[in-house]
């Protein structure tokens, strides 16, 4: 399945996606008021993100990511870089969330939609903090919107597939 969003292959039981928004969200974000938080959905994306980022800037000192699979010493270090930053990017995924303020963020950018739209409000929310006019982009497609659906269809047969295996061993 093709269109100008999201390639899909299937190997096996499993879906590789290759999103084409990276190329317009590199465009937003590099025209947008900094700081700038673009949260992706998976660890590898925000890492990704930010590669591409650094190697269109040439500058590694004004991106970063930031995702639960960083050591606590790392996420305090993002942090640190971050905070003072008034020109800067970062990556991120939602662990890049409760309890972080930073006041001054001027752009939010998701590369895809939220879980739910209480997160998208929650996560958009992270800037203007500090009263500033700010902005929240989401990126999206009809193809992202079925791609979820088709993720969450997936992982719910996952789960019933599960408590069938629990059944049957509780009734063995």
């Amino acid at each position: 399945m093709k269109n100008n969003n999201l390639i899909i292959r299937s190997t096996s039981a499993e879906f590789l996606i290759f999103e084409m928004q990276k190329e317009e969200a590199l465009k937003l974000a590099l025209n947008s008021e900094k700081p700038v938080l673009i949260f992706c959905g998976t660890r590898a994306k925000a890492e990704d993100m930010s590669r591409e980022l650094q190697d269109y800037l040439e500058s590694y000192d004004s991106v970063k990511f930031y995702h639960a699979g960083l050591t606590r010493e790392e996420k305090n270090n993002v942090e640190k870089w971050f905070y003072p930053k008034d020109n800067a990017y970062l990556c991120a995924t939602i662990a890049f969330g409760m309890g972080v303020d930073k006041k001054n963020i001027r752009t939010v950018i998701h590369l895809e939609p939220s879980s739910t739209a209480e997160a998208y409000i929650q996560e958009a929310g992270r800037a203007g903090r500090d009263g500033k006019t700010s902005n929240a982009y989401l990126l999206w497609s009809k193809s992202l919107i079925e791609l979820q659906k088709l993720l969450v269809k997936m992982a719910l047969l996952k789960c019933f597939t599960l408590i069938k295996v629990i059944f049957l061993v509780m009734i063995l």
